[in-house]
This record gives structure tokens, sequence and C-alpha cells, in this order.
């Protein structure tokens, strides 16, 4: 709705995403040689400070004429800070988790943070919904405002705990890209559990990349008010009330 309402056209807002997907598939494995020798916290602490910068780039951008080349810088921007969080947090746990021997299941403890993120996620889609029916540039710069104070807590209160640094330098990247590149198809393409789970991630994926987007103006044609954005944020909540409630059931199933 951000998009359309600076003046894309839904083909165009498409194409914005598709960058946002390439540039996450370009940089993950340079940004996890990043998490493997300097450290998970200086991945994470990265990611909050370039999504901020990228964020602030959207609203600034949505100012200017002829904007969709500078949409698209800032959706690569954007795929390039969760490239360095993904993977370096469940690492930088996972780490952690060891180093003080715990003893419980991973997976009760990924599924506690999903229900976690899953609420922060209701609240925040809810609450979106309703502060962009004011100005729908509010909500990206709640999140910059968001990932400032993230990005100080984290600083002062994340640490490295069962991890240590590695030195990093230009000689040394090839190798490194190498090695992961490696791991991930032995411990990934070859197992064949992951490899059925790869698959129907990229067509779960496949589907809410267009599905996620596309339907935000099409309820709003439905309900016949295209200002009721309240009412994105609150299918929005509705889907991550099924997440939570999927959160809850995985140990049973």
């Amino acid at each position: 709705l951000f998009l359309l309402d600076a003046g894309m056209n839904i083909f165009q807002v498409f194409i914005i995403n598709a960058v946002y997907s390439a540039s996450m598939a370009v940089f993950e494995i340079p940004t996890g040689v990043f998490a493997d020798t300097l450290g998970r916290r200086m991945s994470f602490l990265f990611s909050t400070f370039v999504m901020m910068i990228g964020t602030i780039g959207y609203v600034f951008v949505a100012r200017l004429p002829n904007n969709f080349s500078l949409f698209c810088s800032m959706s690569i921007v954007l795929g390039l800070a969760y490239t360095f969080y993904s993977g370096a947090v469940e690492a930088w746990l996972v780490d952690a988790l060891h180093e003080k021997h715990f003893e419980g299941t991973l997976d009760s403890v990924f599924a506690k943070g999903n229900i976690v993120s899953s609420i922060a996620m209701l609240i925040g889609t809810t609450s979106g919904g309703f502060i962009g029916t004011l100005n729908l540039s509010f909500p990206y710069v709640l999140r910059a405002v968001i990932q400032l104070f993230v990005f100080i807590f984290a600083f002062f209160t994340m640490h490295d705990l069962g991890y240590k640094k590695k030195p990093l330098t230009i000689r040394t990247i090839p190798s490194e890209m190498k090695s992961i590149a490696s791991k991930s198809v032995k411990f990934g393409v070859k197992n064949i559990s992951i490899r059925y789970l790869m698959m129907i991630t990229f067509v779960f994926s496949s589907f809410m990349m267009w599905g996620w987007y596309a339907w935000q103006p099409y309820f709003l044609d439905l309900y016949g008010n295209k200002n009721a954005v309240w009412l994105v944020g609150l299918i929005s909540a509705m889907l991550t009330i099924a997440q939570i409630i999927g959160s809850l059931l995985l140990n049973r199933f």
C-alpha cells in the first residue's frame, strides 16, 4: 500500500519486492562469512543499522519523482540487512545454549521464540494498520526508531557465548565462502529431510511473496474503501494468530 501510494503500479511493486528477494539470495553467503568470522553479535548489529538506513530511505525516496529505481536500490539495502540477520541470530542462540549446557530440545526453544515474535508481529501489524490510516509513512518511521533502540540495546546486552571470532581478510573471504557453500550442500541439499523442507519452503515462499502483497489492495477493493488501512492490519493479525497456534501445536505434532 505504501508503494502504491508513492506512485508505483502493482507490477512495479512486485518488481521492487523481487529485487529484495534477489538481493537476499546474492548476499546470504557473504553475510554468512561475516557472521562466522566477526561474530553473530556484530552481524546482528549490522542488520539493525542497515535496516534502519533502508527504512528511512524508503520514506525519503517516496517523496522524490521517478523513484522506481530508487525504491529498487532501497530494496537491495533491506535485503542486505535481512541476510545479516538470517541465520546469525539462530546460530548465536544455539552457541549460547551449548555454552550453558542446555539439556532441553531446540525445537521447544525455537517454538517459544516463534510465539514471542508472532505476538510482536500481532501487535506490530495491528497498530501499524491503525497508524497507517493517519499516514502510510508513519509505520516506517516508527520501525526506524525501534531499530535504533534495538541497536542500542543489543550493543550493550548481546554477547557471543560459546563462539570465538576469527580474523577476516580479503584473502580469506573466497575460502570462507567456499566452506559455507560446501557445508550448505552437505548439511542441506544432501540431507533428505532438509531437502524436502527446502522444496516445501520454496513453494510456500513463492506463493507468500506474491500473496502477502497482492491481498492488501485486493481486500480493500472488496471492502469498498481503499483508505481502510486498519483492515489490512487486522487481516495480518489473523495470519499471525494462525502462526502462534501452529507454534503451540508444534511439539504435540
